[in-house]
């Protein structure tokens, strides 16, 4: 394995199962801490294929009742969570005030979820409120 190689976590293989057919790989690589060449790779070597929408289901049923903002940090586990109860209620996967990144950095900073980890640790949950 070359530098950097990170292996998939159960629960990031069982979440990228849950929200493959509903978030592109780029939204998935941010919110993993992957990129999106990783994503794409981890959905083939787990046999995931696209099921595309049929023409003849109308927006109407395309739509998805707003969610409530959260706090939790962008990759962590308990963003996950959250991702995963929306998905299950029919949600919007994404609040406008859902944190997209850590606090004093710029937007399109991505950390791997084990450096999100660390500073949860080394901070507590206070530093993300």
């Amino acid at each position: 394995m070359g530098d950097g190689y990170r292996f998939w976590a159960e629960e990031e293989d069982d979440f990228l199962r849950e929200v493959w057919d509903d978030m592109t790989s780029a939204e998935i690589a941010t919110m993993l801490g992957r990129t999106k060449r990783a994503v794409e790779q981890r959905s083939r070597n787990l046999g995931l294929k696209r099921h595309p929408i049929p023409a003849s289901i109308d927006a109407v049923h395309l739509y998805r009742a707003p969610c409530e903002p959260t706090n939790t940090v962008p990759g962590s586990p308990e963003k996950i969570e959250v991702l995963r109860s929306r998905v299950a209620n029919g949600q919007e996967l994404w609040h406008p005030n859902d944190p997209r990144y850590f606090p004093n950095d710029s937007p399109n900073t991505i950390y791997p979820l084990s450096d999100i980890m660390d500073e949860l640790e080394d901070e507590g949950d206070d530093a993300w409120q």
